[in-house]
């Protein structure tokens, strides 16, 4: 593992908000300069869903033979039916699209299931997307009928200026640089085009409040932590321009808000919480709230 400079303004200097292994198993900084927060150094194994180098680094993309499609869905099963639940969260995204006039075609960028784009379909979109999990491409086509190209966005080949809007909800943090990743963005986008990303946010009472056991900055998978400001600022640094910024809500099974309470306090071997839903079956319990800790932006090309 490397240390690595700002993506955003290159400076070399920063902070330590957290050691390693205290929110999560990598070291977290703070830029100096322009107050980015993200792993440094970030490890390159393959954690939590990321992809890895070893992918990143092949043109043709890679297969994860480690199980099967039946061992994907029954393990997966809790993390569909979350992304089910969810589904009207995003839903919102696509009714501001139509009241800012964008119509046409949607590319979705980590679509894992493919709900969201079923979902755009119904508002009148053509859609179609990728995502790295080959597992999820198979599901995507068997329950849905959507296709998906499956490969890292990093690595596959998209004709430029081809979509009216470019969808992507937590992927941006997961990335190795969100640099190149926004500016492909901007290269597929045609130029009269809307890019939408959701990610976590960091300048909030709660992670203020919960520091490193707030539940998002816990996952090892995250590795770059934005604030409206930094969010910002990488986009207008890939040639963008925001034109709206929302504060959202989720919409959470009483499962999902157990387990979350579970990650907050600690708790790794014996799930206290989570375990209750074992029992109960709490995924049919289900409300929405606004803790102001996840941030949706709107961009267009500069």
């Amino acid at each position: 593992m490397e240390e690595s400079k700002c993506i955003i303004c290159g400076s070399p200097d920063y902070k330590v908000v957290f050691p390693e292994n205290k929110a999560q198993i990598h070291r977290i900084v703070k830029c100096s300069k322009c107050g980015l927060m993200y792993a440094n150094p970030q490890s390159h194994a393959k954690i939590e869903g990321k992809v890895s180098l070893e992918q990143l680094n092949d043109p043709e993309g890679k297969d994860d033979d480690s199980q099967t499609y039946e061992q994907f869905v029954l393990g997966l099963h809790n993390y569909i039916t979350k992304q089910t639940i969810q589904l009207k969260d995003y839903r919102k995204s696509l009714n501001v699209l139509k009241k800012l006039n964008f119509s046409g075609s949607l590319f979705e960028i980590g679509a894992f299931t493919g709900n969201f784009l079923k979902e755009a379909e119904n508002y009148g979109w053509k859609v179609s997307g990728i995502e790295p999990m080959v597992h999820a491409v198979t599901y995507a086509k068997k329950n849905l009928g959507i296709d998906l190209i499956p490969k890292p966005f990093e690595v596959a080949d998209i004709p430029a200026h081809s979509y009216d809007a470019v969808c992507n909800f937590h992927v941006i943090e997961h990335v190795y640089d969100p640099v190149p990743f926004v500016t492909k963005v901007a290269h597929i986008l045609k130029k009269d085009g809307v890019f939408v990303t959701e990610t976590p946010c960091y300048d909030t009472l709660i992670f203020k409040i919960l520091r490193h056991r707030e539940r998002s900055v816990r996952c090892n998978g995250h590795l770059f932590f934005f604030t409206k400001k930094s969010l910002k600022d990488l986009m207008e640094k890939c040639g963008f321009r925001v034109i709206k910024f929302e504060r959202v809500g989720r919409t959470l099974s009483l499962a999902r808000l157990l387990i979350n309470f579970d990650i907050i306090i600690g708790r790794k071997n014996k799930p206290f919480f989570s375990r209750l839903n074992d029992k109960f079956n709490l995924e049919k319990i289900t409300f929405t709230f606004n803790m102001r800790d996840m941030q949706r932006m709107y961009c267009t090309p500069a």
